[in-house]
């Protein structure tokens, strides 16, 4: 594997593990919880993280169909931490799988975007990939944070 993506693996790696070492001491009902009507919990965000990570490295620069249905992962629910674990590990080996094979050039081959049909750079989806993981893995430490401190 190219240095660029093992670095790029490294670091969503560490992403990945910050929201496990949020989420390994919580329970369902935790992990659940809404702090308000229209934000997320904390497993949607997670189940949401890995179907956008399979989307934009699969679907959209390898030109897979993950079967992704974004709205379904907005519905998830139920799942301990150890299954939401499961889902960020799963995700972080699917992209390491796409990885391989690919060279430093693929950075600039363009791809189709999803959104609105504009041309990108697989460097602007990977870019985007990490920015959206890292956006949710904010969104999940403040949702922690409410979490304990709903009580007080």
């Amino acid at each position: 594997m190219q240095k660029f993506y093992a670095d790029f693996l490294d670091k969503l790696g560490a992403i990945h593990y910050e929201i496990s070492e949020i989420i390994l001491p919580m329970q369902v009902d935790a992990l659940d919880w809404k702090p308000l009507a229209d934000i997320p919990s904390i497993g949607v965000f997670v189940v949401h993280i890995a179907g956008a990570e399979k989307y934009w490295i699969g679907d959209v620069i390898s030109g897979d169909d993950t079967g992704r249905i974004r709205e379904n992962e907005f519905k998830s629910e139920g799942k301990n931490n150890d299954e939401l674990i499961g889902v960020l590990d799963e995700s972080l080996d699917y992209v390491k799988r796409k990885f391989y094979g690919m060279q430093i050039d693929d950075l600039t081959r363009t791809v189709i975007s999803p959104r609105d049909g504009s041309e990108i750079t697989v460097a602007w989806a990977l870019n985007h990939a990490m920015h959206h993981t890292a956006l949710h893995l904010g969104h999940i430490q403040i949702i922690r944070q409410l979490w304990e401190s709903r009580d007080q």
